[in-house]
């Protein structure tokens, strides 16, 4: 039979000798406080991630939309180039055309010659020969 000291006693124990119930680990306030705030902080940490991703997205997003329309804008500027060259291309041509009217003096002069000979009192031909005709007709009869 064992006996031992306990608190300045001496105490016979029988059997095997029972161990202490062990007490759950104590943390230390500190340390709780810096586990607690371990977890805030990788809790932040994933809510920034989760935002960061989401403006990723959004830019991607925004990058091929601005794309899109960046090709569109490109296509109707091509056309309007083109549209550009025509228009050009027509008032050349128009002003070609207009060389070869006739310039505000030589208008000026033919109308002062058409004044001058009165064309509509002229006689046609067919209308000279039918007047001949009838002049013989008359001096026969």
């Amino acid at each position: 039979m064992p006996i031992e000291e306990k608190n300045g006693k001496k105490v016979i124990t029988f059997g095997k000798k029972k161990d202490a119930p062990k007490s759950a680990p104590t943390v230390a306030p500190d340390t709780g406080k810096a586990i607690r705030m371990i977890k805030v902080i990788e809790e932040r940490i994933s809510n920034l991630d989760r935002k960061t991703e989401l403006i990723e997205n959004n830019i991607l997003s925004v990058n091929k939309r601005q794309n899109v329309e960046l090709k569109t804008v490109n296509s109707k500027l091509m056309e309007l180039e083109k549209d550009i060259g025509l228009v050009k291309r027509r008032i050349v041509e128009m002003a070609t055309d207009l060389k070869n009217f006739a310039r505000r003096e030589e208008f000026d002069t033919i109308k002062k010659y058409i004044d001058l000979w009165q064309p509509l009192s002229f006689v046609s031909r067919e209308e000279l020969d039918s007047l001949i005709e009838e002049k013989l007709r008359s001096m026969r009869e």
